[in-house]
């Protein structure tokens, strides 16, 4: 029966889904048929002479009805992984989208490979992009770019810390107007009339400091790191749509290559999502 979550689906992806389903059911019926020929399995053995050829050949059949037992559990517990993961990822979409079939990929192997050795490839590049992205989530901005932040917050800060005089025949006073803005009581900002007293010198000081940190592994500007991060995110659904249509041939030929439950849902199923106004 079709869930909500796959209302909406362009007629490819729905198909995708329902086999992918069928997949898993499947690998849930032959890993109970195999429990169910083990267990008749050992009965006869139970009931057979010890040392007797019938059970030496039983015992043999054991051994690789436990072992194909184990690759079905293994296959249905991967299909179950992939479509609960699936299904999530269409539950949680805004109903303001448009859903339509991906541009097809054209699948083409490097010289030598086959199905498998060309999966493994591609998944050794996602490994390696997947971590250099957390290289780059986790860079810091380059020592000329926190020094201009510096300089930058210096004069903020030195504006609002700037003194008020009155000087009237009656009164004379002067006030300093930076206060921390979480304090719950006023209390002067230090800083800030730090910043406004000399803020040559205070930015020199924090410079010091700035020069004491330990520099980051990977250092770049904010809009370096953006760039880098759509280049991989561009990059890494591409390689999964390639692996996916890999996988898709080798199915075709009778091939199981277990599909990863981390690959984008959009890359399994073939699909762009984007919200109605963009489609607009």
């Amino acid at each position: 029966m079709m869930s909500n979550s796959n209302m909406g689906l362009p007629a490819k992806a729905h198909d995708k889904m329902f086999r992918l389903a069928d997949q898993q059911q499947q690998a849930f019926v032959l890993m109970h048929s195999t429990v169910g020929r083990i267990s008749d399995v050992e009965k006869a053995i139970a009931i057979n002479p010890a040392d007797g050829d019938r059970v030496r050949a039983l015992r043999r059949e054991l051994t690789t009805l436990r072992t194909s037992h184990q690759q079905h559990q293994d296959r249905h517990r991967e299909c179950a992984d992939l479509n609960a993961s699936l299904r999530r990822y269409l539950e949680r979409l805004p109903p303001n989208v448009d859903i339509a079939d991906a541009k097809p990929v054209r699948l083409k192997l490097q010289d030598g490979e086959n199905y498998t050795t060309a999966v493994d490839r591609i998944r050794r590049e996602i490994a390696g992009l997947v971590s250099e992205r957390i290289q780059v989530s986790q860079s810091g901005p380059p020592i000329e770019e926190i020094k201009a932040n510096v300089r930058s917050w210096i004069e903020q800060r030195r504006r609002l810390a700037r003194p008020l005089i009155t000087a009237t025949h009656e009164k004379f006073s002067i006030r300093f107007e930076g206060y921390l803005d979480d304090a719950t009581a006023p209390i002067l900002d230090i800083a800030a009339a730090l910043a406004w007293f000399d803020p040559e010198r205070f930015g020199e000081r924090l410079d010091e400091l700035i020069d004491a940190m330990p520099p980051p592994r990977l250092a770049l500007t904010g809009s370096d790191k953006s760039e880098r991060l759509r280049s991989i995110a561009k990059r890494l659904y591409e390689l999964e749509q390639l692996e996916e249509a890999i996988i898709v041939a080798a199915e075709d030929e009778g091939q199981v290559i277990a599909r990863r439950p981390t690959a984008d849902p959009k890359a399994v199923l073939g699909i762009t999502v984007r919200s109605m106004a963009a489609a607009a």
